[in-house]
């Protein structure tokens, strides 16, 4: 590959075979300085999975003129955040200029901590280090998209085409379409193109459908570099869009990401938005099924928690006292309606008819 062009190969950093992107990585790599800034542009322009790997091969490359874009991957919407941090701490030479130098030790201090306020500190850094950045542009949910359902399924078809440009115009149709477009891309998420399945994640993630919580769950278990980055993303992203208008019917997804992620190191910010999720909705939509979650969010010596599982669990135990001696709801969607009121609530209720 070393007789091929530095466009070439740049392109290559977004094949949908990980072992091809990983050969246009050793090439560019092997082509040393020159390759720079074609990879910083890969870098700052590109989706992720070319975005990580031109990062990569930056952090082998060691110039300084790559650490701040590497690390501008985390003002992203959905950030590679294990791959920016790793990516960064083992950057080939530590830089002489003084910024690039701040910023990989900044990364080697959160690596070494994995402390909230590590990570705090690098990101507010890399931000004040970009004044007038924008990053790429990602597709944004609105309410339908435009056409037909019927044009679905060609979306997905799209999802395979080999043109970028092609792929993200049909990411961000179906992520338009919203709720319609979740039973075709979770059908996607079983073929067997990994260019289908990570563009499929990515919608799952920003259309924000709970339906969604547990095949994104699932694919943690899968052993592919990016369906599990993407996976992550996702989750995360998911995760904050069911936080912002929690409903009650998707208590279960909630409790779900909360038993899964509470002790997850990456995803642990998922299970903390679906703590704060049922929480407002203790506040907001009291019922039997929040006390589902009591035991997975009440503190522990055994088990510390951040402190948002503590608040959570003492809005759900104060809302819901009066249905303790009822069975746990907790795995299942079920009807609440039909429940039993408390005994105050029936009485308040009567005494108005």
């Amino acid at each position: 590959m070393n007789d091929e062009s530095l466009d070439f190969l740049t392109t290559r950093l977004g094949h949908r075979e990980y072992s091809e992107r990983r050969k246009a990585e050793d090439a560019l790599v092997v082509r040393g300085f020159e390759a720079v800034t074609p990879l910083i542009a890969v870098v700052e322009q590109h989706n992720l999975i070319a975005g990580v790997r031109a990062a990569s091969a930056l952090s082998r490359l060691g110039d300084a003129r790559g650490v701040l874009p590497v690390a501008r991957l985390l003002l992203r919407e959905s950030p590679p955040i294990s791959d920016v941090f790793e990516l960064l701490g083992k950057w080939q030479s530590l830089p002489t200029a003084e910024e690039p130098r701040e910023v990989i030790r900044l990364a080697q201090d959160f690596k070494t901590t994995g402390s909230e306020a590590a990570w705090a500190k690098m990101f507010r850094r890399v931000a004040a280090l970009s004044p007038g950045w924008v990053a790429p542009a990602v597709p944004a949910p609105r309410a339908g998209g435009s056409g037909t359902p019927e044009d679905i399924p060609g979306l997905i078809q799209t999802l395979r085409s080999s043109n970028h440009a092609l792929r993200e115009t049909a990411t961000a149709k179906l992520i338009a379409w919203g709720d319609e477009a979740v039973p075709a891309l979770l059908e996607a998420l079983g073929t067997d193109s990994t260019l289908v399945r990570y563009r499929a994640v990515e919608a799952l993630g920003h259309i924000g459908d709970a339906r969604a919580v547990e095949p994104l769950l699932a694919l943690r278990k899968i052993y592919d570099p990016d369906i599990l980055q993407a996976s992550h993303a996702a989750i995360l992203v998911l995760a904050n869009h069911l936080a912002e208008h929690p409903s009650p019917s998707e208590i279960p997804q909630l409790i779900a990401l909360i038993r899964q992620l509470r002790l997850d190191d990456q995803l642990q910010a998922a299970a903390i938005s679906a703590a704060q999720a049922l929480e407002t909705l203790a506040r907001t939509h009291p019922t039997p099924a929040l006390r589902g979650a009591l035991k997975l969010v009440k503190p522990s010596f055994w088990t510390p928690l951040p402190a948002e599982f503590k608040e959570a669990y003492q809005a759900i135990e104060e809302a819901t006292k009066q249905w303790k001696d009822l069975p746990l709801i907790a795995d299942a969607p079920q009807a609440i309606e039909n429940l039993p009121l408390p005994a105050n609530e029936s009485d308040s209720r009567d005494s108005h008819d």
